[in-house]
């Protein structure tokens, strides 16, 4: 026996593996191994369409505010610019006040003269009414009084009256003596004297009292002017505060926080009103429009995770939610329809829009990204 190898029997050759049903082996093991990679990938593929749906046709938009002229004039501050951030009340532009400002020292200075007219007016009233007062009062009295004496004269003249006729009778058949007649009359002269003489008084105290009422008048008559002033002050006020507000119109503030996208202006350029100015946005209220094709619309509901892919910023993920589910296609917004007489028809899937609010981002989102977003809709 030889150690230095297993004993051969006579005759016999060694077996020696076939070079091609090996590789033949080795072939069908690649092939069952890719096979089976394909099919876990298109498991994988399907369920991931399965649960959710993608798309590429989505940017980032934004509301954007449009800032407008209220006035005409001549540009005289710009001190923003394109990209620039600014904040709400800053002053984006002026435009030239000078006008609108002399306007208002005019108007200010005619209500300070109503203010004054309306001053001395209420002082000619005070002193009338304090000059005037007290003698009507007095003038009134008077006339109460005299009027009491005139009738106790009147009184007093139907009794000399009637001792003057019973007198006549009796002096005409001579039973009163001529110095007891001559009485008689007399006192009946006196008695109309005085009672026309009480009148006369009544006459005189009506005629001052008349006076007194008739200067009194001259209160009502400035009373109504102080009422015109009132309304003319009126009037100048509101000019001067239209006044004001076109001089406050003159400096172009922002009404929100945010970024100027555009300028449509030059420094010294004249505007006119409604004319654009700036154009911008609020940086924190971006959202995602994304076109969704129909035939995905109805796996789509609010309140969705989405995951989104910002081409501007690879792999960085923003994370966002649909908001709201287009109810009207794009193509009926377009501004060219597209009728078909022919009867030709090429059926052509259509889009909705859909609205995604952005939940997480700490990037700097513009509008007119583009965006790839990815909507979860395994729980629908």
């Amino acid at each position: 026996m030889n150690d230095a190898g297993p004993d051969l029997k006579l005759g016999t050759v060694p077996r020696v593996a076939d070079p091609r049903r090996r590789r033949k082996r080795i072939m069908v093991a690649v092939v069952v191994v890719a096979a089976l990679a394909l099919v876990a990938f298109a498991v994988d593929w399907v369920r991931d369409r399965t649960l959710h749906v993608y798309e590429t046709d989505a940017r980032i938009v934004a509301d954007m505010t449009v800032i407008s002229s209220r006035v005409v004039g001549w540009l005289t501050e710009l001190p923003v610019d394109e990209g620039d951030r600014i904040k709400a009340g800053q002053v984006l532009a002026r435009i030239d006040s000078r006008d609108a400002e002399l306007q208002v020292t005019q108007l200010g200075a005619e209500l300070a003269a109503i203010a004054a007219e309306r001053a001395r007016t209420e002082a000619e009233i005070h002193m009338i009414d304090e000059r005037t007062g007290t003698r009507a009062d007095n003038e009134r009295a008077q006339v109460q009084s005299l009027q009491a004496v005139v009738a106790a004269r009147a009184s007093e003249l139907a009794l000399a009256r009637e001792e003057y006729v019973r007198g006549e009778q009796l002096s005409a058949a001579k039973v009163m003596a001529q110095r007891d007649w001559d009485r008689v009359r007399t006192a009946f002269l006196q008695a109309q004297h005085a009672h026309a003489r009480a009148q006369a008084d009544v006459a005189a105290a009506r005629a001052k009292q008349a006076e007194v009422e008739t200067e009194r008048l001259q209160i009502g008559m400035l009373r109504q002017e102080i009422a015109r002033l009132g309304h003319r002050e009126a009037e100048v006020d509101a000019r001067l505060r239209r006044a004001r507000t076109d001089v406050e119109d003159r400096a172009i503030r922002s009404p929100i926080d945010g970024i100027v996208d555009r300028r449509f202006v030059r420094l010294g350029e004249y505007v006119d009103a409604g004319q654009r100015i700036f154009m911008i946005h609020d940086p924190r209220d971006v959202r995602i429009e994304a076109n969704i094709r129909e035939t995905h619309v109805g796996r789509l509901k609010v309140g969705q995770r989405v995951a989104v892919k910002v081409d501007a910023y690879p792999g960085h993920d923003v994370v966002g939610k649909v908001t709201r589910v287009g109810t009207t296609a794009t193509s009926n917004f377009a501004l060219l329809p597209t009728p078909n007489p022919s009867g030709n028809f090429t059926k052509v899937t259509q889009r909705l829009p859909v609205r995604i609010d952005i939940v997480e981002n700490g990037l700097l989102l513009s509008p007119g990204m583009m965006v790839e977003v990815v909507v979860d809709v395994g729980d629908r």
